[in-house]
């Protein structure tokens, strides 16, 4: 092993060669290539900064917000009041359109509380918001409860989150390459409990 200074270099600055292909920070342990990747995709984002997010409501209709100024996802609350039938999905309106910028994506995602204080669910797991749509976005809720469980209108059910993403073109290859850490394919469970 020998120390070298690495042109894609972290807070520590001292990569070490294993197998003369491979560089590790021994202040951080992450490999000289995840830290090439890490910093190619911060340079890539950059002047791609979102200030703003463009919402509209009805009129008097509140505007979505953080609870507080450094929360991750801003609050998105029910329109009206809306019954989770046991066994069934349902849509619970927002009254909230948004215009994601391109290059960006809303990922919709269930308030903690409804998850563990009320044993309600986001159906589809987590809610896509691509940059082109401009409809209202709609919450589809279920209920593991043996009962209806009801929403009221102005109740934060939902979490809106924008996030950058790589729209990389899709190609069509005869066989893929081997991982670079030699998983291959293994699956579920695949590494031991």
């Amino acid at each position: 092993m020998s120390s070298v200074s690495a042109p894609y270099a972290c807070c520590h600055d001292k990569f070490e060669w294993f197998d003369d292909s491979i560089a590790v920070c021994r202040g951080c342990w992450i490999s000289q290539r995840a830290w090439r990747a890490l910093s190619d995709a911060i340079e890539s984002l950059k002047g791609h900064e979102m200030k703003t997010l463009k919402v509209h409501v009805g009129r008097g209709e509140p505007i979505p917000s953080r609870a507080h100024a450094h929360d991750a996802g801003i609050d998105l609350t029910a329109s009206k009041r809306v019954w989770i039938e046991p066994g069934e999905v349902t849509v619970v309106p927002t009254g909230v359109r948004v215009a994601i910028p391109s290059g960006h994506v809303g990922l919709i995602m269930l308030r903690s509380s409804l998850a563990a204080g009320r044993a309600l669910a986001l159906a589809n797991g987590v809610g896509v918001i691509d940059a082109g749509y401009r409809g209202e976005i709609g919450i589809p809720l279920a209920t593991w409860e043996p009962s209806p469980e009801p929403i009221e209108a102005g109740e934060r059910i939902a979490q809106l989150l924008v996030v950058p993403i790589v729209t990389p073109a899709v190609e069509w290859v005869d066989e893929l390459p081997p991982s670079e850490d030699g998983r291959g394919t293994g699956g579920f469970g695949s590494t031991g409990k």
